[in-house]
Formats: structure tokens, sequence, C-alpha cells
């Protein structure tokens, strides 16, 4: 799930609601989307590149 930040507090009030585990996996910053995991850099990608993986990834799975 993808959600600004003004809408943060707000989802994550809604997941708790619903007994449904929720967590900041990371978080999009100007061009690309950055991955910590214990306060490391696990991944860092470009919106460029981040919209070339998913749009093959999605040609692949539907042609089968």
């Amino acid at each position: 799930v993808t959600v600004s930040p003004s809408h943060l507090e707000e989802l994550m009030a809604l997941a708790k609601r619903q007994d449904c585990p929720a967590f900041v996996l990371g978080e999009v910053k100007g061009k690309g989307l950055s991955l910590e995991i214990g306060g490391r850099r696990r991944c860092s990608l470009s919106v460029e590149e981040m919209a070339r993986v998913w749009s093959e990834g999605l040609r692949r799975w539907v042609s089968g």
C-alpha cells in the first residue's frame, strides 16, 4: 500500500483496528525509493527503474 505521509497515521490506526499487521517498508523521496532494514540501506532504486521492472514483470506474467 502506498500512502502519503499525511495519511500514514490514519492508515496505521485502520490497520490496527482491523488487526492487520502494517509497517513502513520504504519511502519515496525525490526520484527514488530506498529501503532500510535495521538502519541499513538494503535497496535504492530510481522511479524509472522501478517502473521498468514492474512493466517487464507484468508483461512476463501476463504472457505466461
